[in-house]
């Protein structure tokens, strides 16, 4: 799931994150964020 994840915040995915994130509830996005932040935490300072 983390290469996903790495995947994912390459910068020319950024639109896909924000589709992605705006399609779920804040509960979701949040527990999303957190995955994120822990795959990549030095991106999510």
């Amino acid at each position: 799931m983390c290469g996903v994840l790495e995947e994912s915040l390459k910068p020319r995915n950024g639109q896909y994150i924000k589709e992605l994130l705006s399609t779920l509830t804040i509960d979701e996005r949040c527990g999303v964020m957190l995955k994120f932040e822990d795959a990549s935490p030095d991106k999510f300072a």
